[in-house]
């Protein structure tokens, strides 16, 4: 039985001094995307719907046709004059066919037609006979076609009547015609259409390239003792941060759930019999290589109240090295009060635990919180007061 392998620091140095890793390429996010609804083929049927009327407000005439048409031609290696005057004609989304299919898209008039098969990531399971048939039907001419429209290229043969283009080769043949059209364009649309064209290339395009995957598979031992190195960092340096708070008199680093934000972006830290005001540290920028961490002092429940009294305030000016964020979040529950962000150099992140407890001494923030403790004790109470003698007052 092979022995299991194990990594060893002068081998990984070697490794990555000697080779360049390939960097992620990371998409613009879309709308589309924020909405949830990137890869949903009615939505973008509908999305195209609306663009290849040429009679719409968008302002861009007939260039989503006329960009079509060329993708087809250049798939069809048709005659010049096929589909060139389809101008005129009707959209219609989900066309009921005659065994009860639905056409995703139908483009027609009294000669020519247009019958679209829209497909993101599912596979061609439709019965394209159908389709077909129920076209002909509707459009007794010979100027028809059938497209399937895919992100990736039709493997295996597809139906004699119909031509396979690619949402991106089509997108691309839009941005590429759409010079002629801008001063007519309506800035709102163009952005729309801006940003369907993203959300089409997001889709289509590998998330590594073939050289980059090829470098992957060829170092795969020396790429996954990196990673394995990397969490082991990220875990030295998420103790040492506990440490160096669970080392200051009286307070204690709330434990953190596996897989929760707070686990992999920051800690709570809690004064013994204190449960209104405590500490946080954020380290998730120093995981990500930024070489920063924010501690800050921040309030729940009734104090939150107080946040921006004059008195609370007036503590705060007493430590100037601390600033006062006033950041209050109702349908959270918490108020960032105060804090300081630290850029540290390496060889603070490599004596990282007594780092932070310099932090917190010099800045003299274990201070600050007892004085904004006693205070906001102080403020709370006097308002129950009042309260309660207005009751009183209520009563009598």
């Amino acid at each position: 039985m092979a022995e299991p392998h194990k990594f060893k620091i002068t081998e990984l140095e070697e490794f990555l001094n000697n080779n360049e890793i390939p960097s992620v390429k990371k998409q613009p996010k879309t709308f589309l995307e924020i909405a949830r609804q990137p890869h949903y083929e009615n939505v973008i049927s509908n999305i195209y719907a609306f663009y290849f009327d040429p009679h719409e407000e968008y302002g861009l005439g007939h260039l989503f046709i006329n960009s079509f048409i060329e993708c087809i031609k250049e798939q069809m290696q048709q005659v010049e004059n096929f589909l060139d005057d389809f101008q005129e004609f009707v959209i219609e989304t989900e066309y009921g066919t005659e065994e009860k299919g639905r056409i995703d898209l139908f483009l027609y008039n009294d000669e020519q037609a247009i019958l679209i098969e829209n497909k993101i990531y599912h596979h061609l399971a439709n019965n394209l006979d159908d389709y077909w048939n129920t076209a002909t039907k509707e459009v007794k001419t010979k100027n028809i076609v059938g497209v399937l429209l895919t992100l990736g290229k039709q493997s295996g043969n597809l139906h004699q009547n119909f031509v396979n283009v690619l949402h991106l080769d089509f997108l691309k043949a839009v941005m590429s015609n759409i010079g002629n059209h801008l001063m007519e364009a309506s800035e709102k649309y163009f952005t729309f259409l801006k940003d369907l064209y993203q959300n089409i290339e997001n889709m289509s395009t590998k998330l590594l390239s073939s050289d980059d995957f090829k470098f992957y598979i060829e170092n795969q031992d020396k790429i996954l003792d990196t990673v394995k190195f990397n969490d082991q960092a990220k875990d030295h340096i998420k103790t040492q941060i506990v440490n160096a708070w669970d080392n200051q008199p009286n307070l204690e680093v709330k434990s953190a759930t596996l897989n929760t934000k707070q686990f992999y972006k920051y800690r709570e830290i809690q004064k013994e019999g204190v449960d209104k005001i405590y500490f946080s540290v954020y380290f998730d920028k120093l995981l990500a290589g930024q070489k920063e961490i924010w501690v800050n002092i921040f309030l729940t429940s009734e104090y939150m109240d107080f946040y921006n009294h004059s008195e609370i305030l007036e503590i705060i000016r007493q430590y100037p090295s601390i600033e006062g964020y006033n950041k209050r979040n109702e349908k959270e529950g918490w108020v960032f009060l105060c804090g300081k962000t630290y850029n540290l150099n390496n060889d603070q992140i490599t004596d990282l635990q007594n780092t932070v407890e310099g932090f917190i001494k010099n800045d003299k923030f274990a201070e600050l919180f007892d004085e904004l403790e006693i205070k906001l004790k102080t403020l709370n109470e006097q308002r129950q007061g009042v309260e309660n003698s207005s009751i009183d007052e209520l009563e009598n």
